[in-house]
């Protein structure tokens, strides 16, 4: 694996990989730039949900490894840990 303070990558075998899990940071920017723990007024991300770039990197990940999942009758799930605690589920 490989990353940053803003991701990580998965290097892994396409054959095999059948789901990702991540989660959500605690923090966001309040308007003045200040650092701040996630709250719902404070949350600029939307940090409980699946965000459009998770969604987009989900369906691309399904796409790229169909062929082998199909093989095998299997889905692409992705799994998000959010600050609240609850663990969201989406299935390709």
């Amino acid at each position: 694996m490989k990353g940053d303070e803003t991701g990580v990558g998965f290097e892994g075998n396409a054959k095999t990989l059948v789901g990702y899990y991540h989660s959500h940071g605690d923090y966001s920017k309040e308007s003045d730039g200040k650092v701040v723990r996630t709250t719902r007024r404070s949350d600029e991300f939307d940090s409980d949900r699946f965000s459009s770039e998770d969604r987009k990197t989900g369906r691309a990940f399904a796409a790229a490894i169909e062929k082998y999942r199909k093989t095998r009758g299997e889905e692409y799930t992705r799994v998000l840990g959010s600050p609240s605690g609850k663990i969201r589920v989406k299935k390709f």
